[in-house]
């Protein structure tokens, strides 16, 4: 019977090639079947087809490599930004100084000819200290509009690198200074654009990326959490200079699949589609680089998947657009980078051209060849400066008390010296009423808080904090002194989320450390349950239940108040509304 009707699919197939100038024969060996033709690849442009494909060029290079082959040393999750003139702009995560207790830092450099060469790099976003992002800055996604850079950044204040948010700063040029967003406006300590409120055991959110389409602006972030790993999209007005407190309607774009990389997102201007770009495997001899295409920007379908030409243990890759995040792919050049190397936290980082093709089918399978199975060669260059540093972030005295603020010099494999020269030193933007400056000394004026700027030659920056506390008052102790929530907006909880809620306190101890505090049982958090136990107490046991562990589980839809304490002495009270 098979045979039968594959005999009248050739022959129908025959008639309709009847009178055509040219014929080809699908046949093949009694019993085989027909050869599949693959999808036709066109020109990018509008109308020329449903699907982006992409295939990598063979003339990519290096543009970092470390010193050696082992040993931290690392550019990875490159944010690239193509200018009108030609010239190109990155950012980078690069280790943080493990001296400070610090993961990552964001630095940047810039390209006159395509990426050939650069200008020495520049940490130019470090953690905050005594603030949410206080351990790390890092996987950079860069947009610019209304005259302004934006970075997107994660960031913890979990020790082990869990439970991630989503930060963001800005800064009139691309290598600063940039100012944080405070949750009402620009500048003074963080709040995250995108809070995560889940389990804390979770990875959490982070490895932002944004596109700017007209007045509205897409803002895509990774979500990894105990349903599943996602790339996440949710909008903002463009036009709004606080755009992030206009964010709304967060839904899934992506469902990452095992071993996925975060995507990086662009938006062709020529066929108004949407492409976002992510490594799988990563890691791995079998690594490739998936591209996926969408209409609206908030749902994608993999489209290419690119083996040739990408190196293997591959992984955080970016892809080049212009400012806005956009590109014209009639006629602009594309490149990718990604950072590569066989050693875990040695890696090289590589520029890549790429072609992008049109076609109205897909085919996944279309580059069957395999990354290319190399190390990278160690550079033999001399080191440079690239940033700068306080010995401590946070300050803490008494009215009257001084101190002494060393700084430190960082090269670009981050080892650091002691500024001798401390007459280049500028310390500025800070409150008067709580500290002054004499030299490299602070001498405490009065009770209270203040963020100071430490600047270096005219060129490198950093933050830290002073704490003015009354006379006679603990600064040495490790007794709680302040317990707040994470967040004073209302906890929305709902069946239906993709993630459990977790309500979230931060401990501030009176020598100055300050992080999450939950029982947990791993002890990953700073604070650990055996010295500071927290309990939550108070809410109606018939609209949710909270654990041992602050995880909530929603009854029915309501309200109700849960009373937060640490260590039986501090509490605070956080809102909860079940939604479903």
């Amino acid at each position: 019977m098979k045979r039968f009707l594959f005999f009248i699919l050739i022959l129908t197939l025959s008639l309709c090639l009847i009178g055509c100038s040219q014929k080809t024969d699908n046949s093949s060996n009694e019993g085989g079947t027909p050869e599949t033709e693959l999808p036709e690849i066109r020109e990018p442009g509008p109308g020329n087809g449903d699907y982006f494909t992409m295939s990598l060029d063979s003339s990519g290079w290096d543009i970092y490599t470390p010193q050696a082959s082992t040993g931290y040393a690392y550019r990875y999750g490159p944010s690239i930004i193509q200018n009108e003139d030609g010239s190109i702009d990155a950012w980078f995560s690069c280790m943080g100084c493990n001296k400070a207790n610090e993961l990552d830092y964001i630095s940047y450099k810039h390209s006159e000819d395509g990426g050939q060469s650069w200008t020495n790099e520049k940490i130019v976003l470090s953690p905050t200290g005594f603030a949410k992002d206080r351990l790390s800055c890092c996987d950079p996604g860069v947009i610019k509009f209304g005259g302004y850079y934006y970075i997107g950044y994660t960031s913890t204040l979990d020790k082990a690198g869990y439970s991630n948010h989503v930060f963001v700063a800005r800064s009139e040029n691309p290598d600063g200074p940039y100012e944080k967003w405070n949750g009402n406006g620009w500048g003074g300590y963080p709040e995250p654009l995108i809070r995560f409120d889940g389990h804390g055991d979770q990875w959490g959110i982070g490895e932002v990326s944004f596109v700017a389409v007209e007045d509205k602006l897409f803002v895509y972030y990774s979500l990894k959490c105990e349903s599943g790993q996602y790339t996440m999209v949710a909008e903002a007005d463009a036009e709004d200079e606080n755009w992030p407190a206009t964010l709304y309607n967060h839904t899934v774009a992506l469902v990452m699949g095992n071993g996925q990389a975060a995507a990086d997102v662009k938006y062709d201007r020529a066929t108004e589609k949407f492409i976002a770009v992510a490594i799988v495997n990563g890691f791995s001899t079998e690594n490739y680089m998936a591209l996926f295409t969408s209409d609206d920007g908030r749902t994608f379908t993999e489209s290419s998947r690119s083996y040739t030409n990408l190196f293997t243990y591959a992984m955080n890759n970016g892809i080049s657009a212009g400012p806005d995040g956009s590109f014209d792919s009639t006629k602009d050049k594309l490149y990718a980078a990604y950072a590569y190397g066989q050693e875990w936290g040695c890696w090289a980082t590589r520029m890549v051209p790429v072609t992008l093709g049109m076609t109205d089918k897909l085919d996944l399978e279309r580059d069957k060849g395999a990354p290319i199975d190399e190390a990278f060669e160690p550079r033999q260059t001399e080191r440079y400066k690239i940033g700068v540093s306080t010995e401590s972030h946070y300050y803490v005295t008494n009215v009257g008390g001084s101190f002494d603020v060393i700084g430190y010099v960082y090269d670009d494999i981050i080892g650091r010296e002691v500024i001798e020269d401390t007459e280049n030193l500028v310390f500025s933007d800070y409150d008067e009423s709580v500290v002054s400056f004499e030299g490299t000394n602070g001498t405490a004026v009065g009770v209270g808080r203040t963020m100071v700027k430490m600047t270096y030659s005219n060129e490198f920056y950093v933050t830290f904090t002073v704490d003015v506390k009354e006379a006679g008052a603990d600064i040495t102790s490790g007794t709680v002194c302040e317990w707040t929530p994470w967040s004073k907006d209302e906890l929305v909880v709902s069946r239906s989320a993709l993630h459990s809620t977790m309500i979230k306190g931060i401990a501030l101890t009176a020598a100055g450390q300050i992080g999450e505090a939950f029982n947990d049982p791993l002890d990953k958090a700073i604070f650990t349950p055996d010295e500071y136990p927290v309990t939550y107490t108070g809410y109606d046991p018939t609209v949710i239940f909270v654990d041992d562990m602050g995880v909530i589980t929603p009854l029915k839809k309501g309200r109700t108040i849960v009373t937060v304490t640490i260590d039986q002495t501090l509490s605070f009270d956080v809102s909860v509304a079940v939604k479903d």
